[in-house]
């Protein structure tokens, strides 16, 4: 049957060992007077937060080369746009109180969306992109039924657990999530068909479920000026305080929001290098570099945790470029450095199935420990470190600063500004007077799942 109100989003799902793992983890933290009394921070809690998309949308701008005044017209008119095309009440662009170079866009849940009959079925990930305020693109589209024809209105649906055959032509009978209505822009019979398309887009949401507009083309191009970025995001680079003319470092530089927002915090005077182990995302990760006009900033493939040893010998010019870096940099060189490490990925929202196993899990921590202590091996004295993961899981969060501060040389938690996350969560072995100086960001509280923490380093 057809159902008549916003069904209930899943909650995240973890493998069931991963589960328990976090479960214990997070049981520790219980009855602490640091935690909110509101019950945000629980795993049960933030699970089902992770199933819904976060409550805001964000975009961050220059704010060097573009007004707060001129940054929110140009956006509320993107805004605009999308709000009549998705049969919306219209959306307020504000200017966040705290950053002057983010704009925010309030996403509310949406009442009274009802499945049009004629259904498409969608793998995982492009559902969550739907829930975020994309449209449906080929790659995405696994079934179609024989009423969605060009130019219908057709229901959009998630399969959950990867059963949906490709090409079913039928309604899709087992566990599935209802994500949004959309207009298609290429029936079954034409996409289905032996040399259909592999991309561009097949359906045009109209009626998505959260108030979510599409900004795609805001995706690391800057395109106006404006870069679509998640809160947190946002909030690191203004953690890290870079200033114009120092020496910055991006440990882990890609896909390259954070960089190029560094860059822009530095008003592009100064020197900032961006590291990534992997080729390809490091060419990637240059051509984003090179769309930002950034004059300031390098892209390196480099693998952060050889860096202190290998950095000189790879720092030759820029992938792409041909301006000439230094043939060797000192040891502890950088004023500042970010490492915004890889991690599992399980703060990311909406998810609706996380597949990391507990092997993987703990793969990451080691490894961030690695990075750390290289990263902390490049800052200069009297410099800044700041570690970040998009990650709910304590192994990768508090327990790592726990670690660092045993381990590591010369390095002391400081305070972070702005500060719009929650005290580390407690029992993960970092001392209660570091909690309020570490930020985690709750999913249940609006944002994707995220951690930061600041050193200063002697």
């Amino acid at each position: 049957d057809l159902m008549a109100e916003i069904p209930v989003l899943p909650p995240a799902e973890l493998l069931p060992d991963v589960h328990a793992f976090l479960a214990e983890l997070y049981s520790r933290a219980a009855g602490h007077p640091s935690c909110p009394a509101d019950g945000s921070w629980t795993l049960t809690e933030t699970l089902a937060a992770l199933g819904r998309p976060p409550r805001q949308t964000t975009v961050r701008f220059d704010a060097h080369r573009l007004s707060a005044e001129e940054a929110t017209r140009r956006l509320q008119a993107l805004v605009d746009e999308e709000c009549a095309v998705r049969r919306m009440d219209a959306l307020r662009v504000e200017l966040c109180a705290a950053m002057n170079d983010v704009l925010v866009i309030d996403c509310p849940p949406r009442a009274g969306v009802v499945p049009a009959p004629a259904e498409v079925v969608v793998g995982l990930e492009c559902a969550m992109s739907v829930l975020r305020g994309a449209d449906v693109y080929a790659p995405g589209v696994l079934g179609m039924m024989h009423s969605a024809s060009e130019g219908a209105t057709v229901s959009i649906w998630a399969d959950v657990d990867k059963k949906c055959a490709r090409g079913l032509a039928t309604r899709f009978t087992l566990r599935k999530v209802f994500v949004g209505n959309g207009v298609a822009e290429m029936g079954r019979k034409d996409f289905f068909q032996v040399d259909g398309p592999t991309s561009g887009r097949i359906v045009r949401v109209t009626e998505p479920l959260y108030a979510t507009v599409s900004l795609p083309t805001l995706c690391l191009e800057q395109q106006d000026g404006l870069c679509l970025q998640n809160l947190p995001s946002c909030v690191v680079a203004h953690v890290l305080n870079p200033l114009p003319g120092e020496s910055v470092l991006d440990a882990c530089a890609a896909p390259g929001g954070k960089m190029t927002h560094i860059a822009a915090l530095m008003n592009d005077t100064g020197l900032l290098v961006g590291l990534e182990r992997g080729a390809h995302k490091a060419e990637k990760l240059a051509q984003v570099v090179t769309q930002s006009g950034s004059r300031c900033a390098y892209a390196i493939h480099c693998d952060a945790t050889r860096a202190p040893t290998k950095l000189s010998g790879l720092l030759s010019p820029r992938l792409g470029d041909t301006r000439a870096l230094p043939a060797t940099f000192p040891a502890a060189y950088f004023d500042r450095v970010l490492l915004d490490a890889p991690c599992s990925g399980l703060g990311q929202s909406p998810r609706t199935l996380n597949p990391i196993t507990l092997h993987d899990l703990h793969g990451y921590a080691t490894y961030q420990k690695k990075l750390l202590t290289a990263a902390r091996s490049m800052v200069a004295p009297g410099g800044t470190l700041v570690y970040s993961t998009c990650s709910i899981s304590p192994e990768e969060n508090e327990e790592i600063v726990a670690w660092a501060l045993q381990t590591l040389p010369g390095i002391a938690l400081v305070p972070q500004s702005p500060y719009l996350g929650q005290p580390g969560l407690p029992g993960q072995g970092l001392a209660d007077e570091y909690l309020p100086l570490v930020q985690r960001f709750h999913p249940a509280l609006g944002t994707i799942g995220f951690f930061i923490a600041k050193f200063q380093c002697t």
